[in-house]
């Protein structure tokens, strides 16, 4: 029995015939950037995957993975039972961050900017229509905003950029 597995593996392998499998990988990053000095330019990112441990070269430890292009990811989470339409632009944002609540929004919606850090740093009532939150006073970074309804309940969660 081993001898004709034997010879029908060499046999596949004479004839050029080769089984592949494939798996796609996924890497949610959060964060990243890039670096320069001393002529030595390196690029990173937050929430790799790493492929491989670590390596120190020059006293310097290094850990390798795999990166993904940058992207943007507006909306987190949004409720599937959500009734009415809640949209959220400019993304990124600059000055002024909008947000419309479609017709038949529920009473007390509540606006809750996050940074990552997951300290409030504001927050505001809703009404249906266009509602603006004021975005120059805090630095260019990555802020969440949740918005939920009068009970608490989270209806959409949006990653924002400001610039």
């Amino acid at each position: 029995m081993f001898k004709k597995l034997a010879l029908i593996f060499s046999c596949l392998l004479v004839c050029g015939i080769s089984v592949t499998v494939s798996a796609q990988q996924q890497v949610v990053a959060n964060a990243g950037g890039e670096g320069s000095a001393a002529g030595i330019n390196l690029q990173w990112t937050l929430g790799e995957c790493v492929t491989k441990t670590s390596e120190t070269i020059a006293e310097t430890q290094l850990t390798q993975g795999f990166q993904q292009p940058s992207y943007e990811v507006e909306t987190i989470i949004e409720d599937p039972t959500l009734s009415f339409a809640l949209e959220v632009f400019p993304v990124p944002a600059s000055d002024f961050l909008t947000i419309r609540a479609g017709a038949g929004g529920l009473p007390g919606l509540l606006a809750v900017v996050y940074d990552l850090n997951g300290k409030i740093i504001i927050q505001q009532d809703l009404y249906a229509g266009e509602n603006q939150i004021d975005m120059k006073p805090f630095p260019a970074a990555q802020y969440v905003l949740n918005i939920t309804d009068s009970n608490g309940k989270l209806l959409k969660s949006i990653k924002i950029v400001k610039k």
